[in-house]
Parts: C-alpha cells; sequence; structure tokens
C-alpha cells in the first residue's frame, strides 16, 4: 500500500462552515473516481490535510492529479513523531535517497506540541538524512537541491517526503453550480480544437462547475472518441432550440466556448427565461503551445509557471 498526504489550497480560504461542506464533497469526489478507476483506497482527513492509502501507487497518483480542490500531494513514509523513532525514521529515509557528491537540504513543518521545535528537527535531522556517508561527501544546499527532505509532524505522527506532485486546484466539482460546454461541429476535429475542449473542461471543473457537454448528433461520437472523458456526459443535439432547452433544463449558470479569440463572435447569445446566459471563452487567447503547457499542468501534473 502507498500513502499520500493531500493539500488544498484555497479550500482552506472559506469559513469554516463552508470548508467543511466543500472538503465533504472532494472527499466524496476522491472516494467515487478512484473506485472508478477500480483502485481499492482508504481515506483520513485531519485538519488541513487529507491522507489517501492506495493499493495501486502509480494508478492513484494519475487519478489524484485531476481531482479539483487537491492543491498538491505527496507520497510519503509514516512514522512516529517520538524524537528517537523519528531520528531513525530520518537515517532510514535518507539511506535509500541521499548519494555521494549530491547535495540536499531539509524543510520541516510542525502541527502540535511535541516537546521539540522545527530547528531542532531541521539541525538532527539533515545529519540523520547523511548519517549513512561519510563527512564532506554531501553538501547542505538551501536552495535548489539535488534533493529536498521535508517532514509535517503531525500530533502523534510525522511523514517523510521528497516530492511534492501539483494537482489540479481550485474548488470542489458541482460546488458552484452547472454549466455546458459546447462542443461545435468541425469536419474534422483538429488537435488544436480537441486541446481548447479538454482544458476548457479542465479549467471549468477547476472553478467547482459541475460541467455537461452539448454536442450536435452527428459530431457526439466523434468528441466522446477525442474527449475520452468517461465521466463527462454530452447530450446530442438537433437543432439550435434544444441547446436552449438543454440550458433550461439544467438551470446552467453559463455557456462554455472552445472558440479561439478571433472566432469569438460567432459564439450566439442565449436569454432563458428572461435572463442572459453568460458565455465563457477559458482558451480564447491561448494558441497550441499555451495549451499543451495547460494539458500537462491538468492531466500530468506539471505547473505552467515552471514550464
Amino acid at each position: 500500500m502507498v500513502l499520500f498526504l493531500v493539500r488544498y489550497g484555497e479550500l482552506g480560504l472559506k469559513s469554516e462552515r463552508v470548508k467543511r461542506l466543500f472538503l465533504r464533497k472532494m472527499m466524496k469526489d476522491i472516494q467515487s473516481t478512484l473506485m472508478s478507476a477500480g483502485i481499492e483506497h482508504t481515506l483520513e482527513e485531519e485538519r488541513g490535510r487529507i491522507y489517501i492509502e492506495a493499493d495501486d501507487g502509480f494508478g492513484a497518483s494519475r487519478v489524484i492529479r485531476t481531482i479539483p480542490g487537491i492543491f498538491s500531494f505527496s507520497e510519503v513514509k509514516r512514522t512516529s513523531s517520538d524524537w528517537d523513532i523519528l531520528m531513525r525514521s530520518l537515517s532510514d529515509y535518507g539511506r535509500t535517497r541521499l548519494k555521494e557528491g549530491m547535495t540536499y537540504g531539509l524543510k520541516v513543518r510542525r502541527v502540535g506540541k511535541e516537546g521539540y521545535s522545527s530547528q531542532d528537527v531541521a539541525v538532527h535531522g539533515g545529519g540523520a538524512v547523511s548519517s549513512h556517508l561519510s563527512e564532506g561527501s554531501v553538501k547542505v544546499k538551501l536552495k535548489g537541491p539535488d534533493i529536498l527532505f521535508e517532514v509535517e509532524v503531525r500530533g502523534d505522527n510525522a511523514y517523510l517526503f521528497t516530492d511534492r506532485v501539483q494537482g489540479m486546484g481550485g474548488l470542489p466539482s458541482a460546488s458552484q453550480g452547472t454549466i455546458v460546454l459546447f462542443l461545435p461541429h468541425e469536419d474534422p476535429l483538429t488537435d488544436t480544437s480537441i486541446l481548447r475542449a479538454k482544458v476548457s473542461l479542465a479549467m471549468m471543473k477547476r472553478r467547482g462547475c459541475s460541467v455537461h457537454a452539448a454536442a450536435y448528433e452527428v459530431d457526439g461520437p466523434l468528441w466522446e472518441d477525442a474527449l475520452k472523458d468517461p465521466h463527462l456526459d454530452i447530450h446530442p443535439l438537433r437543432g439550435h432550440d434544444e441547446l436552449l432547452e438543454l440550458i433550461s433544463t439544467l438551470d446552467a449558470k453559463g455557456l462554455v466556448h472552445i472558440l479561439p479569440i478571433d472566432r469569438v463572435k460567432e459564439a450566439e447569445l442565449f436569454v432563458d427565461k428572461g435572463r442572459s446566459i453568460a458565455s465563457f471563452f477559458p482558451t480564447a487567447v491561448m494558441d497550441h503551445d499555451e495549451l499543451l503547457i495547460w494539458e500537462k499542468r491538468f492531466f500530468k501534473g506539471t505547473d505552467p509557471d515552471s514550464s
């Protein structure tokens, strides 16, 4: 079994009542998504963190990075926060990761009262992770080391890790209402249009929207095959009026278009029951290269700002 420590960002800025509501929603999303992927798992939650233990670490990692609301996550080793046990665990952990000639750092976060400080762990833990090597064979480097050891001490437990995987971020899915993603007719579908649809879908999910898609009947199967999203409902349309009817039936808050900036003027405005339906163009100003960067961000766990 592999243990993951999951962090959430924007969610933590909400009021306590709203945060608890959104957190329950995200826990359900995690559980249902992992179950759909056939991954056996258990979930734990404590203030500020979620813990996922899964039988398939690689598969779970691919799933976790696509769940809205998750800011980042790490594969961790859980040990006791008892000082002696923690130092032994850091020594064992360093032995399998720190090699001669490498530079390293140690970052500590402590929640609770353990009788020692974060600085104590940083000072003594640095020696522990390098205790298997001869003096001078590795060097401490606080900025940009070859490997950064991180320790989170929380109550009776401590968590050791060396990597952080970027998550989708944002808010839990379906916490901000429903929107409709309109998939226009294209013959043939282009790689750029498919990327626009994928990134637009991910961006709206990231903002906490429940997303339904719509395409004309002849195009529906093509889009289903291109997007390969088993959780996306693509409603078949036979005409313009059916799109407005779908918006009204779903009580959708807006319509999402995948048009580039030079085609935005083609998008039609809709009015339902006297109210204008908001139109969103999340990828309008992106070119193909920018779309690829965001695809990596959402589906491969990389940060666009560092690409």
